[in-house]
C-alpha cells in the first residue's frame, strides 16, 4: 500500500537533491534519516513540508531548474552556485577552448577579469585582445599584488613584421602571409599571385633562401616592389597599391617598418593586454591574425605534446575578428577557424568572448569546448546556445525569463561533470584606475626584445599614380584633368585648395601639380599671406592648360 507513495516521494526527493535543496546541514540530516528508515512518519512529514516549499519556488522560477555542479576539486574559482557554494574547476579543464556569450551589461567582462587573474596566478601566460574597450587593463593592480606584471600594448606600440618568418621553412610562412593580406585587404584573386611573387623576390634579395634570418623585407618593401615593377596586371596592381598603401599609413613605419620585429615565442613570456581601440578594422585583423598565425605555426613546427596549459588567448568583443560569414559564403574555412582546430593540442587555450552568436563562425564552435552564456538579447542566440548546451525546454525557458546580469549558464569541456549548470559571478574589489601614462610605461618591459628598424621608411608616404602604364607628357589622366579644370575655373587659389576640389590627398595633389607645372599647363606664383610664416603658392593656368581643359573652345 505504501510502495507507490514511497516511490513518488523518492523521485521528488532525488530531484530536489540534484538541484541542491538538501545541501544544507538540516537537509543532509533529513536525507540520511530517510534512507535509514523511510517509514519514519516525522521525517517524512519534515521532508514533505520542505518539498512543497521547494516545488513552489521552482514553479515561480526562484530556483533554477539545473543540477548542482559537482566537478570535483579544482584551483580556479569559477563562481558561486546555489546558497553561495563555491564552484572550483582545475586549470586543465579550461585548456580546450572557451566560448563566452552575453549582451551588453550581462557581466561577461567582470567574469573574464576574475578568471584571467586566477589563471595568471597559477602559471600560464595570459594574452587579452580588446577590440573596442579598455577594461581589462584594470586587472593590472590585482596582478601586481601577486608580483605579476601586465604589459598594456596599444596599436602604436607594436613592433611587428607580417613578412618575418619564425619557422625553419620560410616558404610556409610566405604562403600564409600572402593569403592573409588578400583576405584582410579583400583583394581580388589575381592580387594573391602578385603579392606572393613580390614577397618571394624580396626574400631572395634579402638572402632568406640562403639562410639569412637577421634581416627581413617589410610590407613597405612589398609596396615599393609592386609600385615599381612594370608589366603587372593593371587592375590588380592598382587595387594592391590603394589598399596596402592605406593599411601602411594606418600602421605607420614606427610599427611595421622593422627589418627584425618581435618573435611570438619571446612574447609568450609576458602577460599582455592588446588594446586595439581606435585602430582601423584592417589593422586589427592584420595584427591579431598574423600574430596568432605566427604563434601557432611555431607550436605546430615544434611538435604538439601533452602538458600543462601555458597560454590563454582571450578575445573580448572579438565579433569581427572571428566572424565567418565571408568564408562560409565561399565554402571555405576562415583563417581563425583553422587555427582553432590546430591549437587543441598545443597547450594554448583560445577564449572567444562575444555579445551575440550572429556572424560568429559556426565552424569555430566545436573547438571551443567549454560554453558559457549570460543574459542574451535575441531568440536566435537562445536557440543556438540552448541546443549547443543540451538545455531542456524548462531550463531554456528559465534562462529566457529569469536570467539576470552576473548569472551564467555553463557546460564544461570534459571531466566528471558534463551537465549544464548555473553560477553567479562576484564583483571585484575596487582598485586604482590604470591610466594611459601607466599603460605606456608598462611597454618598457618589452624593450629588451631585439628589434631593428628600417630607417629609409621613416617618412614614407604612398606615392603611386592611378595610371600604371607611362603616358605621353601631354596626355593627362582623368585625375590630372580634374585638377587642371579646377585651376582653370578658379585661378589664383592656394595650391592646397585644389586638392579637395580634385578629390585627392595632399601627397597626390603635390605630385600632380609638379607635373602640370613642368609640362607648361600651369604656372606657380608665391604670394605673401602675412608678416610671418611661409608664402602661399597660388596656381595660374597657362594658355596650354586652358586649351587642354576646354578643347575646341576659347583659350
Amino acid at each position: 500500500m505504501n510502495s507507490d507513495p514511497n516511490r513518488h516521494l523518492g523521485v521528488r526527493l532525488a530531484h530536489a537533491i540534484d538541484l541542491g535543496e538538501f545541501d544544507d546541514p538540516l537537509g543532509v540530516s533529513l536525507v540520511r534519516a530517510h534512507h535509514a528508515d523511510s517509514a519514519d512518519r516525522q521525517v517524512r512529514d519534515l521532508i514533505e513540508n520542505r518539498l512543497r516549499h521547494f516545488e513552489t519556488r521552482c514553479a515561480s522560477g526562484t530556483i533554477a531548474p539545473f543540477k548542482i555542479p559537482r566537478p570535483g576539486a579544482g584551483n580556479i574559482l569559477m563562481g558561486l552556485g546555489r546558497r553561495g557554494r563555491a564552484i572550483w574547476v582545475p586549470v586543465a579543464l579550461l585548456a580546450a577552448g572557451l566560448l563566452l556569450v552575453g549582451n551588453t551589461g550581462s557581466g561577461k567582462s567582470t567574469l573574464l577579469r576574475q578568471w584571467l587573474i586566477q589563471i595568471a596566478m597559477h602559471g600560464p601566460s595570459i594574452w587579452m585582445i580588446e577590440s573596442y574597450k579598455r577594461e581589462l587593463r584594470q586587472i593590472r593592480p590585482h596582478l601586481q599584488r601577486h608580483g605579476i606584471d601586465l604589459v598594456i600594448l596599444r596599436p602604436g606600440d607594436w613592433r611587428w613584421n607580417p613578412l618575418q618568418s619564425h619557422l625553419r621553412d620560410a616558404r610556409v610562412h610566405l604562403n600564409t602571409a600572402a593569403d592573409l593580406l588578400v583576405r584582410v585587404l579583400r583583394l581580388p584573386s589575381r592580387a594573391r599571385s602578385i603579392l606572393a611573387q613580390g614577397a618571394y623576390t624580396l626574400y631572395r634579395q634579402y638572402g632568406i633562401w640562403e639562410g639569412n634570418r637577421q634581416h627581413w623585407p617589410t610590407l613597405f618593401d612589398l609596396y615599393e616592389w609592386v609600385h615599381k615593377t612594370p608589366g603587372l596586371n593593371a587592375a590588380a596592381k592598382e587595387s594592391i597599391l590603394d589598399r596596402l598603401g592605406a593599411l601602411l599609413v594606418a600602421l605607420t613605419p614606427r610599427v611595421a617598418a622593422c627589418r627584425r620585429a618581435w618573435n611570438p615565442a619571446d612574447l609568450m613570456g609576458f602577460h599582455l593586454d592588446l588594446e586595439l581601440t581606435g585602430a582601423p578594422e584592417t589593422v586589427k585583423q592584420l595584427l591579431v591574425a598574423s600574430l596568432l598565425f605566427s604563434l601557432f605555426e611555431q607550436e605546430v613546427e615544434r611538435g604538439l605534446e601533452p602538458g600543462p596549459l601555458k597560454l590563454v588567448l582571450a578575445s573580448d568583443d572579438g565579433q569581427r575578428i572571428f566572424a565567418g560569414a565571408d568564408a562560409a559564403e565561399e565554402g571555405q574555412l576562415s583563417p581563425l577557424d583553422e587555427l582553432a582546430g590546430v591549437i587543441r593540442g598545443s597547450r594554448i587555450s583560445l577564449w572567444v568572448v562575444v555579445q551575440t552568436m550572429e556572424g560568429l563562425s559556426r565552424r569555430l564552435i566545436p573547438n571551443l569546448a567549454t560554453k558559457i552564456f549570460g543574459r542574451l538579447g535575441c531568440h536566435e542566440d537562445y536557440a543556438h546556445l540552448g541546443a549547443d548546451l543540451s538545455l531542456s525546454p524548462e531550463q531554456l525557458s528559465w534562462a529566457r525569463l529569469q536570467q539576470r546580469p552576473g548569472v551564467f549558464i555553463a557546460q564544461l569541456a570534459a571531466g566528471s561533470w558534463r551537465e549544464p549548470f548555473v553560477f553567479q559571478t562576484q564583483l571585484l574589489n575596487p582598485v586604482r584606475p590604470v591610466d594611459d601614462a601607466e599603460a605606456a610605461a608598462s611597454v618598457q618591459a618589452l624593450e629588451r626584445l631585439p628589434v631593428e628598424f628600417a630607417p629609409e621608411f621613416d617618412r614614407w608616404e604612398p606615392a603611386h599614380l592611378a595610371v600604371v602604364e607611362p603616358a605621353a607628357s601631354d596626355s593627362l589622366s582623368e585625375v590630372e584633368m580634374r585638377y587642371l579644370r579646377a585651376v582653370v575655373e578658379h585661378p589664383l587659389q592656394s595650391s592646397s585648395a585644389y586638392a579637395k576640389v580634385a578629390g585627392v590627398n595632399g601627397q597626390r595633389a603635390a605630385q600632380i601639380r609638379r607635373r602640370l607645372v613642368a609640362d607648361g599647363f600651369l604656372a606657380e606664383r608665391e604670394v605673401a599671406t602675412g608678416s610671418r610664416g611661409r608664402n602661399a603658392i597660388v596656381l595660374e593656368p597657362q594658355s596650354k592648360g586652358r586649351t587642354a581643359a576646354n578643347p575646341g573652345g576659347t583659350p
